[in-house]
């Protein structure tokens, strides 16, 4: 016995390759979804099953016994088709197997649009709800293979949320099919329309970042409020050391700096800057909005206790009471650097964290600075600000 796997590319006969169309023909039986078996012409066997699920298929082979059957899976046999689960399956009743690739949806889309798809990140969102947003590059287009429940639509709406509901998307619904429509659009207009389950998204670049840590000042919108120096940002970031995949917290952000730039650092992970007031709520969102950091959420600071543990937080003044017990109990992983304006407030940061097992380094920040039309270049000083760190004892050994 013999079982061919095809890819049957967009799903029409026209995108399926000579090689395959061959073996089709040859068959004894064939397998697949609905739309697929439709597909066939009267020349391949009229033994078809309609199933799409690997133990329902391989339960199906072993039963007819035929000499020769096909299995098709949509687009590319490679290309999140399900045919690792089959092979394995088969693999195990000793059946001798072999596959012909098909043309994937990205490669048809991108012919389609006269653009090149080697650059783009590829994501699979046909099972699952996907959270746009952590997929999103500055440089690079996002592919969404869309299915199920996840459609162009339902993905745009949760781009409109996160406030990207100008960025460009295109959509592709039927490729291949007389009905093939390709819509340029934006996400929020995307958001309001429907779209055939036979669809794919594409999320265009959102452009380049303005740079990564210690951004110069003159960037960021800071309305009455008198912005962190660009060295206090380099050093708050320095000391916290933010991975790329980690969560950060930003509790007394009310400058947008800080939260900007650690939300930058935790780029591929979560940032929540926290803040009660709303003018200052809104100047975070325009500066969110600014410097495209979507992966940074603001909330509430007493809904602390409702958001994903930490592995760095940074606390401005007058948060530490609560919020250090409350994330060591939970996390003692944690790391943490305080800003404080004050001695007692060193003192008390110090305090607790030593309290809680941490290792704690105190570091006073002194600022001086010439004005930029001073050609004398005189050194105006800042407030004086300290930070308290603390981190794990283990990681201290380390």
């Amino acid at each position: 016995m013999k079982v061919t796997l095809i890819g049957m590319g967009a799903g029409t006969m026209d995108t399926l390759t000579a090689q395959a169309y061959e073996a089709l023909k040859n068959a004894q039986l064939v397998i697949g979804s609905a739309r697929m078996l439709q597909e066939l012409p009267k020349s391949c066997t009229a033994l078809r099953c309609a199933s799409v699920r690997p133990d329902e298929i391989a339960a199906q082979i072993q039963r007819t016994g035929v000499p020769h059957a096909c299995v098709l899976f949509s687009g590319d046999t490679g290309f999140y088709a399900g045919t690792r689960q089959l092979l394995a399956r088969l693999q195990e009743m000793g059946v001798k197997t072999e596959i012909y690739p098909g043309i994937s949806s990205v490669q048809l889309f991108a012919a389609r649009l006269e653009r090149p798809w080697q650059d783009w990140t590829l994501v699979p969102a046909r099972r699952r709800l996907c959270e746009p947003t952590r997929y999103l590059k500055d440089e690079r287009a996002t592919f969404f293979l869309m299915g199920g429940e996840q459609t162009p639509q339902a993905v745009c709406e949760r781009l409109v949320q996160a406030g990207l509901g100008s960025v460009p998307v295109i959509i592709g619904e039927n490729l291949s099919y007389e009905n093939e429509r390709i819509i340029k659009t934006t996400a929020e207009q995307a958001s309001e329309e429907e779209f055939a389950v036979l669809s794919v998204l594409l999320v265009e670049a959102l452009g380049e970042p303005f740079c990564a840590v210690g951004m110069p000042q003159e960037l960021f919108l800071t309305g009455d409020l008198p912005p962190a120096s660009q060295e206090l940002r380099a050093v708050i970031a320095a000391k916290l050391s933010v991975k790329k995949r980690e969560t950060v917290w930003c509790f007394g952000a009310s400058e947008s700096g800080i939260a900007i730039e650690l939300a930058y650092c935790a780029r591929r992970g979560r940032a929540y800057a926290a803040e009660a007031d709303r003018a200052l709520c809104a100047l975070l969102e325009r500066n969110r909005r600014r410097f495209g950091r979507w992966n940074l959420q603001i909330v509430n600071p007493e809904s602390y206790q409702q958001l994903p543990l930490p592995d760095a937080v940074f606390l401005g003044s007058g948060q530490v009471q609560g919020l250090i017990p409350y994330v060591l109990a939970n996390n003692p992983e944690a790391r943490f650097c305080i800003a404080a304006m004050a001695p007692h407030t060193v003192a008390a940061a110090a305090s607790i964290l030593k309290k809680h097992g941490q290792i704690v380094q105190v570091t006073q920040l002194l600022v001086s600075s010439s004005h930029p039309q001073d050609s004398a270049h005189r050194l105006v000083a800042q407030n004086p600000v300290w930070l308290i760190t603390g981190q794990p004892a283990q990681q201290e050994a380390e």
